[in-house]
């Protein structure tokens, strides 16, 4: 029995773990089921990441918190204790803050795109730990992570022009809490958010993110911090979002029409070369033709002479 309760205990620990300091507070770092062997670039970026969001926009709670990189996607679940989107490769938790994440060769992804990864779910944690963080809609959660970790692309911006074009885009209530978001258009209802989020920088300023956290740190929700700060309500916020949108991401969806006409192209002018040579020949050999019938009216003439 005690035999057994040994090898449970080897079972369910962590392979590895270490904790490191930041201005957040003391990160515990779980790996389950294997190791990484990069994992001082690990340490820098969530010291980095953490210290420059405090710079950013300002202190938070200090309180520890956890990363958690597993090697299944059992370990993953059991980790997350609770719901987790179809479609997440990482998520990040309250109560208490962990972050939990698949390795990279279980998500399929590469060593420098787990660390972007890292950067997003830090940036969860930190609006988290702010107050009044109920009242912050998902998409701004979510856009405010993607601008964090630069993961807003080329591909994003195409998603969002296919579907304005398609009259597929999310509606803003669809994104107040990622409710009706599955995993085909997952990349959409990210997309719009980091959009979202851009359009608020385009007419308010860059500050305009600091200035909301700071006011959500005075026990402002994030809707009466906006109107605080920009005098304009939900609904001038939502029609400043549309309008933006329209604007910058009208013909993105051309830019993958380009790539599929740069493939196309070979087969048009072999099909061009092929269709003239065809043409040419058909040409010549109407005028043989034309210069042999010539040719017999000719000696027929002779003849009757």
């Amino acid at each position: 029995m005690i035999n057994k309760f040994f090898i449970l205990i080897l079972i369910l620990s962590p392979s590895w773990g270490e904790e490191i300091n930041t201005v957040w507070g003391p990160c515990n770092i779980e790996i389950y089921g294997g190791r990484i062997d990069r994992i001082d670039a690990i340490h820098e970026k969530i010291m980095s990441d953490t210290q420059k969001m405090v710079n950013d926009w300002g202190e938070i709670t200090i309180r520890p918190f956890s990363l958690y990189i597993t090697y299944s996607k059992k370990d993953f679940y059991t980790q997350a204790k609770g719901p987790v989107p179809e479609w997440g490769i990482a998520v990040a938790k309250q109560n208490p803050d962990r972050i939990i994440i698949q390795a990279p060769h279980v998500s399929g992804i590469s060593f420098s795109r787990l660390l972007e990864v890292i950067t997003h779910e830090l940036n969860h944690i930190y609006l988290n730990r702010v107050k009044q963080s109920y009242s912050i809609p998902s998409w701004y959660k979510e856009g405010m992570a993607m601008r964090q970790a630069d993961e807003f692309s080329m591909k994003h911006r195409m998603e969002i022009s296919k579907a304005k074009w398609k009259n597929k885009l999310f509606y803003f209530n669809d994104l107040e809490g990622f409710n009706r978001v599955r995993k085909f258009n997952a990349t959409l209802a990210y997309a719009q958010s980091a959009a979202m989020v851009y359009a608020m920088e385009y007419f308010y300023g860059d500050i305009i993110h600091n200035s909301i956290i700071s006011a959500m740190q005075n026990n402002n929700s994030f809707w009466d911090s906006i109107e605080k700060i920009t005098g304009d309500n939900r609904i001038d916020v939502q029609v400043y979002m549309e309008v933006f949108i329209e604007e910058n991401y009208n013909w993105m969806f051309l830019a993958n029409a380009s790539k599929s006409i740069f493939l196309i192209l070979p087969f048009i002018l072999i099909g061009g070369f092929l269709y003239k040579r065809q043409r040419n020949k058909k040409i010549i050999d109407a005028w043989e033709i034309e210069e042999l019938l010539q040719q017999v009216d000719w000696e027929q003439g002779d003849e009757n002479v």
